[in-house]
């Protein structure tokens, strides 16, 4: 019931543009990470912020490194695979995987009008450090339709068109462990995106942006006795756009109605604090108050939005579980679909 640019991706607690390739729709991370996903249709918890309606998380975890592990698949339109392996006397772990798709070569035998293609790639690096675990994790995704006869614009422009072109790479740090008789998860992450919408059948106007991203993040549990936890933390991200279009070519009416945000070079800046209970009320009945209050920066304009929310599961029957949320949300500005950059 809402657009797709207002459902939110998160890996490890930190935003990616996408989880899931446009193309075919096989994920950007290679399942042997995953260790867990959930999709929340609304009324999310509140260590995630910023968008009016859904999210999807997932999280990772180091594929089993026992000893050197090899996996390989190759489907219809694409090949990939993983290599896992522990160090250190097992006191840390290296995985790699990257997948690419040939649905070029496949779609060539089909269509004269259209070339596609996607790929990504994942590096994770977990090691044992104090009390807790250090994570690396790099990963990154790509995807490229090509419209191979695109029409002519009747303005000049540098932009190759007839693409579709999305492209993101990101890196997080992480820290997870015991502090102070709690639990303290820490992380940075960087990230660059570069996209490029100039097929003429979707926008008549073709644009291009790259950005950077910077994105600390730092949440804090407690367990207070058998019926209740509480948590509190925080997250911030700063990005900066750098956009490029032919819009210094329109003129009259046409370049007015263009003047919006995404060709603005122009840096952005957001920030949360989230506190929290989750009270265990019996065996069947969870409730779960908290509140973010959110705070956004950009183009010299200032806005804050508190978000108060409520949450409310009671187990029904075996395990069948009734669920209520109530909240308030807020979300800057965006495009219907989420593009890498823009």
């Amino acid at each position: 019931g809402a657009n797709p640019g207002n459902t939110g991706f998160f890996v490890d607690g930190v935003r990616a543009p996408a989880l899931f390739h446009f193309a075919l729709g096989p994920s950007v991370i290679h399942p042997f990470f995953l260790n867990d996903m959930q999709f929340y249709p609304g009324g999310y918890p509140i260590q995630y912020g910023r968008y009016v309606s859904g999210v999807v998380t997932a999280t990772t975890a180091a594929p089993a490194t026992d000893r050197l592990h090899v996996s390989a698949d190759v489907r219809l339109f694409d090949a990939g695979g993983i290599v896992a392996s522990p160090f250190n006397e097992g006191r840390g772990t290296l995985a790699v995987a990257g997948r690419y798709s040939y649905t070029g070569l496949a779609l060539s035998a089909f269509s004269s009008d259209y070339g596609l293609d996607y790929w990504d790639y994942q590096v994770r690096v977990e090691h044992r450090l104090g009390p807790g675990r250090l994570t690396l994790f790099a990963f990154g995704s790509g995807d490229r339709l090509e419209q191979k006869h695109p029409d002519p614009i009747p303005w000049p422009t540098d932009i190759p068109l007839g693409l579709a072109n999305l492209m993101f790479h990101r890196l997080q740090l992480r820290w997870d462990g015991g502090v102070l008789g709690g639990r303290l998860q820490a992380s940075v992450l960087g990230g660059y995106d570069d996209s490029t919408v100039s097929n003429t059948l979707m926008f008549d106007l073709p644009i291009a942006s790259r950005s950077a991203v910077v994105a600390p993040r730092l949440g804090m549990s407690w367990r207070l006795g058998s019926h209740l936890d509480w948590e509190v933390g925080g997250d911030a991200e700063f990005q900066r756009f750098w956009p490029r279009s032919t819009l210094a070519y329109l003129g009259g009416g046409l370049g007015d109605y263009y003047q919006t945000d995404l060709f603005r070079e122009r840096n952005s800046f957001v920030a949360g604090v989230y506190a929290g209970v989750t009270i265990k009320a019996s065996d069947r009945l969870l409730i779960v108050p908290g509140i973010r209050y959110e705070t956004y920066f950009e183009q010299n304009t200032q806005a804050s939005q508190p978000s108060p929310r409520l949450s409310v599961r009671y187990r029904a029957l075996g395990e069948t579980w009734l669920k209520a949320n109530i909240g308030q949300f807020s979300q800057m500005p965006c495009l219907p679909v989420g593009v890498p950059g823009f």
